[in-house]
């Protein structure tokens, strides 16, 4: 399953995964709710990024394995945050 809101598919050496840009409109510890076209609101996995201190505002492009839980937020693998 790809998510609705997709921007991208990468290969690289990860393997293949999908990528989507969001802002952050609440964090709680190491995760986030990430805010993206289409009303979609995405529970993000900060900690795959430990370099970066991210704020609420913050645009960022998430990547993770295609793969979306669903629940009152979409639930993901994340893989990489920018």
């Amino acid at each position: 399953l790809l998510a609705c809101n997709s921007e991208g598919v990468i290969k690289d050496d990860k393997g293949v995964y999908v990528t989507f840009r969001g802002t952050i409109i609440e964090i709680n510890g190491h995760r986030a709710i990430v805010y993206s076209k289409g009303d979609a609101r995405t529970l993000v996995d900060l900690s795959v990024n430990s370099a970066v201190t991210f704020q609420v505002g913050d645009e960022v492009e998430v990547g993770y394995d295609g793969v979306i839980r669903e629940s009152e937020l979409a639930k993901i693998n994340t893989l990489s945050v920018e």
